[in-house]
């Protein structure tokens, strides 16, 4: 099993998102996921330029995104691809009736909770999907960047090591 990272993007400063991604190489991560986001006050619009940043102070883990945003890119290329990706169904992921809420979007979507219970929920997953990498989030805007750190702390302690033994 992979298990990549979604790190900060711009909470703070550009230097905390590469202290981020330092610690998660020496962790144990196998990839680090950049999104793509304009006119937002707290997320970058340049993920190349970050990964390229992130490459620069990392030597083995693996550098991707994880947005595209549609109308920046030409639109005959687009139709061509994520229409090849719409011939599959996704086994799991089901809008949800109803009133959302995080804790219904959250079910088959999010891994929330608990170390034991992320570890059974990313071995559900694993076995339901045969899904092999996950991506992980930790640093979101609205949280305090500490319990932010706290939260990536206890899942590199407690949660990747009963995924890998």
């Amino acid at each position: 099993m992979e298990i990549g990272l979604s790190p900060l993007q711009g909470q703070a400063t550009f230097d905390e998102t590469l202290r981020e991604c330092e610690q998660a190489e020496s962790a144990g991560f196998s990839s680090i996921w950049l999104g793509e986001h304009h006119n937002h006050p707290l997320l970058y619009p340049a993920p190349l330029i970050g990964l390229a940043a992130v490459a620069s102070r990392t030597r083995t883990i693996r550098l991707g995104t994880g947005v595209l945003l549609l109308p920046l890119y030409h639109p005959l290329t687009v139709a061509e691809e994520e229409r090849m990706y719409f011939r599959w169904p996704h086994p799991i992921v089901k809008r949800p009736p109803g009133r959302l809420t995080i804790e219904r979007l959250a079910e088959n979507r999010i891994v929330l909770g608990d170390p034991k219970s992320c570890v059974e929920d990313i071995i559900r997953f694993q076995r339901e999907l045969g899904a092999n990498h996950f991506i992980c989030r930790f640093s979101v805007p609205g949280i305090p960047r500490d319990l932010c750190a706290q939260s990536l702390s206890l899942f590199t302690r407690e949660v990747m090591p009963a995924l890998f033994s």
